[in-house]
C-alpha cells in the first residue's frame, strides 16, 4: 500500500492535495511530493520510524532519526545571511567525542533555554557533512541543568567557565578595551569585564537582574568573552545597589546608591531608612544617627520614579 493510499483511509483527495501543497510551500519548494506525503503520514500517526539512541561516534548519514544524550560545551553567536535566514551552532559532547549541532531560523530559540554544562536530549537528529541537524519534528530537551557558581567562593573556580546570577550593582563602562561592571548577589560583589563585543555593556543598567553564562574566572574576576552570554531582566520599580554616600541639607536627604544619586523628601527619606520618628526631630539628626549603619550596605526596595522624584513604596 502506498503512502497516498494509507492517507486516503482518513483524508479525502482534496484534503491530501491541500496538505501536500502546504507542506511543499512551508519548505520553500524543496520537498518532493513523496517526502511531503511521508511527513503528513507521520503527523497523522500513520507512519512511525524506530528512533535509535546512540553515541555521537555512532552517528552516520545512514541514520535518519537518532536520539542523542550529550552535554553542551559551547554556544556560538548567531550567524545572519542575506536571505534573512539565521543559524546558530552548538558544540556538544559525550564520552565518544564531540560534534556541532546546527540550528536554523526558529529552532535558534532553543538556545535561549540551554547553557554550557547542561545535559540535553536531541531527538530526531541526523548527520550531514559531520554536523548534527534536527529533522522534521526534531526537538531538544534539557535532562540536567548546569548550576550557578557562588560569588563568595569564586576564587576556587579560577580558570574555569562558570555561570553567575545576581544584579548589576555598579557600572564603570569602557576602560582600556574592556567594559567593566560589578555583579552582586546581595552580600558579595565581583568585578566583571566584557572583553569581546563591548557594545553589550551599553544595554546594562544598575539594578538589572543578570544571568552571565560561560564566563571565565581569572584572578578572582570574571571575563565575559566571545562565547559568554548575558541575559538581563530589568526591574524599573526595584532600587538596588550599595549605599555609597548619605547627606542631608534643607530637610532633604541625598543618597548615592551605586552610581544613581537620589534626593528624598522627609517622608520618603524616613521610609528609605526604615524609621518612624516624631515630626519634632529634624531629618538631619535622624540621618546623622543612621548614617554609619547604612553606609556600604546593599539595599533592594520598591520605588516609583515620578517626575524626577523617588517615591519609596
Amino acid at each position: 500500500m502506498t503512502l497516498e493510499e494509507v492517507l486516503r483511509s482518513i483524508m479525502s483527495e482534496n484534503e491530501i492535495e491541500n496538505a501536500v501543497q502546504e507542506k511543499i510551500k512551508k519548505f520553500h519548494g524543496f520537498l518532493t511530493r513523496e517526502v511531503a506525503l511521508k511527513l503528513i503520514a507521520k503527523e497523522k500517526g500513520l507512519l512511525k520510524e524506530e528512533e535509535k539512541v546512540i553515541k555521537l561516534a555512532e552517528l552516520s548519514p545512514e541514520i535518519r532519526r537518532a536520539t542523542l544524550i550529550v552535554s553542551v560545551e559551547r554556544i556560538y553567536p548567531i550567524a545572519k545571511y542575506r536571505s534573512d535566514k539565521m543559524s546558530r551552532r552548538v558544540l556538544v559532547k559525550d564520552e565518544s567525542g564531540e560534534k556541532t549541532l546546527v540550528l536554523w531560523n526558529e529552532d535558534i530559540d532553543i538556545t535561549t533555554k540551554i547553557r554550557a554544562g547542561d545535559v540535553i536530549e536531541i531527538k530526531g537528529a541526523y548527520e550531514k557533512q559531520g554536523e548534527i541537524y534536527l529533522g522534521y519534528s526534531g526537538m531538544v530537551t534539557v535532562k540536567h541543568r548546569a548550576g550557578f557558581s557562588d560569588i563568595a567562593n569564586i576564587e576556587k573556580e579560577d580558570g574555569k567557565r562558570v555561570h553567575l546570577k545576581g544584579y548589576i550593582s555598579s557600572i564603570k563602562g569602557p576602560v582600556w578595551g574592556k567594559f567593566l561592571f560589578s555583579l552582586s548577589d546581595g552580600k558579595n560583589e565581583i568585578e566583571c569585564a566584557i572583553t569581546r563585543d563591548l557594545q553589550r555593556g551599553n544595554a546594562l543598567r544598575e539594578g538589572d537582574e543578570a544571568v552571565i553564562e560561560s564566563a571565565i574566572v581569572k584572578g578572582g574576576k570574571i571575563e565575559i568573552g566571545e562565547h559568554s552570554r548575558i541575559f538581563i531582566r530589568r526591574k524599573e520599580r526595584i532600587l538596588t545597589g550599595i549605599i555609597r554616600e548619605i547627606d542631608c541639607k534643607n530637610e532633604e536627604m541625598s543618597v548615592l546608591v551605586g552610581s544613581e544619586r537620589l534626593v528624598l523628601d522627609r517622608r520618603n527619606a524616613l521610609r528609605f531608612m526604615g524609621v518612624n520618628i516624631a515630626d519634632d526631630i529634624t531629618l538631619r539628626t535622624i540621618v546623622m544617627l543612621k548614617k554609619d549603619a547604612l553606609l556600604n550596605t546593599n539595599i533592594s526596595m520598591k520605588v516609583t520614579r515620578e517626575n524626577g522624584k523617588i517615591i519609596v513604596d
